[in-house]
Order: structure tokens, then C-alpha cells, then sequence
């Protein structure tokens, strides 16, 4: 009797092993996978995403500290300052050579436009034809060149800003002068957004994702002795 209770219980283990898992088992052990997968993967991507978002930040900073740099130094000293009334661009000459520059936030970039002076030019073209028909942002021949931003698209980098300030004026060439005299300022503000898929009207883009960095230069410069700035093409705009 004990020996027909074994074999019985011998044939169910054996019956056991041969049915394997059963469906049910199976899908939860699917499922249990796949969510272990998922999790890795999702981990994995937003590592390399965040990666990615810290090299692409690092460096349009730096290049956005270069360039405000490099605008205070030439604005400290320039001839000529006018800042557009929506904020968005600045153009002023700089007296050391008459070159004429405009710095714009367009399109989601931080450009800049220059209009060389011609030495070889006299009379009543002085520095050339083009140049005296650039008197703003809006009359330049030459091709726009991005100093802060992505050239590529879609953009993973948006860059915003304003420029504030007020402009010296010019017609007066010493404090002690009678009339009010007001010496120039100016306030750069770049602003810039990690986007990554780069959709201009992406709502993703959070502060987390944002650095704004700012600088503010007095102007030095009152004039260039023996250059009026009819001769250059423009007039005063105190």
C-alpha cells in the first residue's frame, strides 16, 4: 500500500514537470521584464540627455561671457550708441578704426552684422558708399555672423536677451557745459534656454533649464576731435 502511494506521488512530480509554466505565469514574468527593461531605459536616456544638456549649456556660456565681454569693451569706447526701442538690437561705431556694428537677438540667436570702413575712399563718400547708407541694424549689406546660439537645426539652444541703456550726448563735450550733459549706459542681458528638441513653441523648457547672465558698461567716449558724425552718415539722436 505505502509502496503504491509513492508511485503515485512519483507519477504527479513527473506530470508536473512536464506541464512547465503556466500562461498566467508566464505573461507576469513578461510584464515584470519588460518594466525592468523600461526603467534601464528610461534611466539610461535621460542620463545621456542630461549629459548632453550640461555640455551644450557649458558651452554657449562661455561663448555668451566671451561675447558680453568682448561688446562691453568695444561699447566702453565707441563713437556712436543707439539701441532700438523694442531693446532687441544695438549699433554704434567703434572710433578706433569707424567700423560700424550691430549686435541683434533674432530667430533665437545672438548675431552680429559689421560694416568695415574704406580707407581708400575720399570726398564725399567717406568710408565708402555702403557704409554711409548703414545708419542701423536694418541697413547692413554684409551677412550676419552668430556669436551666441545654435547654427543648427532643430535648435537645442535658444538665446534671448535686451539691451537697456541711454546715449551720451554727444553735442556736448564737457561736464562743466551749460546744458544738461548725460553721460552714456548700457545693460546686456543674455538669456539663454536648454530646449533640446529644438521646437521654438516647446512648453517644455523649464528654469531648471535657463541661465541668464548680464553686465553693464558706462561709456567713456564724447566724440572722435575731427570726425563729425555727418560725415559718417549719421546724425544725433540726443
Amino acid at each position: 500500500m505505502i509502496k503504491k502511494e509513492k508511485r503515485v506521488k512519483r507519477n504527479s512530480e513527473v506530470n508536473l514537470e512536464q506541464d512547465g509554466f503556466t500562461l498566467l505565469e508566464i505573461m507576469v514574468a513578461m510584464g515584470i521584464f519588460i518594466l525592468i527593461v523600461g526603467a534601464i531605459t528610461i534611466f539610461s536616456i535621460r542620463t545621456i540627455e542630461a549629459g548632453m544638456r550640461s555640455r551644450v549649456m557649458q558651452n554657449s556660456l562661455e561663448n555668451a561671457r566671451a561675447t558680453i565681454e568682448t561688446l562691453a569693451k568695444q561699447l566702453r569706447t565707441s563713437y556712436y550708441v543707439k539701441i532700438n526701442h523694442n531693446e532687441k538690437n544695438i549699433f554704434f561705431v567703434d572710433n578706433r578704426n569707424f567700423d560700424k556694428y550691430c549686435y541683434e537677438f533674432s530667430d533665437g540667436q545672438l548675431v552680429v552684422k559689421k560694416q568695415a570702413f574704406e580707407y581708400v575712399v575720399r570726398g564725399d563718400h567717406f568710408g565708402g558708399e555702403r557704409y554711409q547708407n548703414v545708419k542701423g541694424c536694418q541697413d547692413y549689406f554684409s551677412e550676419r555672423q552668430v556669436v551666441v546660439g545654435d547654427e543648427n537645426e532643430p535648435k537645442k539652444i535658444l538665446v534671448d536677451g535686451l539691451f537697456r541703456g541711454k546715449q551720451t550726448n554727444l553735442s556736448i563735450l564737457e561736464e562743466s557745459s551749460s546744458d544738461k550733459f548725460r553721460r552714456g549706459f548700457v545693460q546686456t542681458v543674455i538669456e539663454l534656454t536648454y530646449v533640446g528638441s529644438g521646437d521654438l513653441n516647446s512648453t517644455g523648457p523649464t528654469e531648471s533649464n535657463k541661465i541668464i547672465i548680464q553686465s553693464g558698461v558706462s561709456l567713456r567716449d564724447y566724440g572722435v576731435p575731427g570726425v563729425e558724425l555727418e560725415r559718417l552718415g549719421l546724425i544725433i539722436d540726443n
